[in-house]
């Protein structure tokens, strides 16, 4: 009998474990669609913080033919960071997730309809604006609590690139991100941006992307400045994958985050 309830609470615990590991990050996330200028309509899903004190704001960027969800273990593993904190002093930031012009739902563009592997370099060259243009509207949005002076921008890939341009239009943006960038990608070049941007910078790269990483290794020695950060792994993986695949880049990019 002993043994049949032993294994019952086993069968529970790993059930609810694997319920815990399971559950969709963006259950709670509050779906965002925003009409740009330049006629895309983008989709955006936004976690909230507790709303009790300012909070900043991460924007995530995602890779070429992927989505907001790839996101997912980013916005769990921070979550576990934030709830773990013993001095109970860390704010869970709010979080922007875009599907990008092209991808996931964000495929209305203008009259007509863009997915994704149909995008080339014109359609590219007006992404970091409409996505800077969609997040001032959620930062002035008075309903929300969100710190100006917070503002976080976390790409990957062409997200990276993205991210990084993005600056060029929200001055106010206090860190950047970029997993896996390059100097040019779709026509995203950001080594001048790179260069002249003030605040604070991080670039995470794999050693055996050997092309982006060569091209990282020589925009940091080119930059100079200790705005700049250079996290470097070895595990053949690149963007999000990166940070999904190896949990010490996971847990680097939240400390960097979180850094004062």
């Amino acid at each position: 009998m002993k043994r049949i309830l032993s294994i019952a609470v086993i069968t529970l615990l790993t059930m609810s474990l694997s319920a815990n590991e399971t559950e969709d990050p963006f259950a709670e996330a509050e779906e965002k669609v925003y009409r740009t200028s330049q006629g895309t309509q983008l989709y955006a899903w936004l976690t909230h913080s507790d709303g009790h004190r300012q909070a900043p704001l991460v924007v995530l960027l995602h890779m070429r033919e992927k989505d907001h969800e790839s996101y997912g273990p980013f916005l769990t593993a921070m979550r576990n960071h934030v709830e773990s904190d013993t001095t109970q002093t860390l704010v869970m930031p709010y979080t922007l997730s875009f599907d990008m012009r092209g991808h996931g739902k964000s495929t209305r563009y203008g009259r007509a309809w863009l997915a994704a592997e149909d995008m080339r370099k014109p359609h590219w060259m007006d992404v970091p604006a409409e996505l800077a243009e969609m997040t001032d509207t959620i930062i002035a949005d008075s309903s929300y609590n969100i710190d100006p002076e917070r503002i976080y921008l976390v790409g990957a890939s062409i997200g990276a690139q993205a991210a990084m341009l993005m600056t060029g239009h929200m001055k106010q943006t206090a860190r950047v991100a970029m997993l896996s960038p390059t100097r040019n990608y779709f026509g995203l070049e950001i080594p001048e941006t790179l260069y002249s941007y003030d605040g604070r910078m991080l670039i995470i790269i794999d050693k055996r992307d050997h092309r982006r990483f060569q091209q990282c290794t020589e925009m940091f020695q080119e930059h100079g400045r200790d705005n700049l950060e250079l996290m470097t792994y070895s595990e053949r993986l690149r963007g999000t994958d990166l940070i999904d695949g190896q949990p010490r880049a996971m847990a680097d990019l939240i400390e960097w985050l979180f850094k004062d």
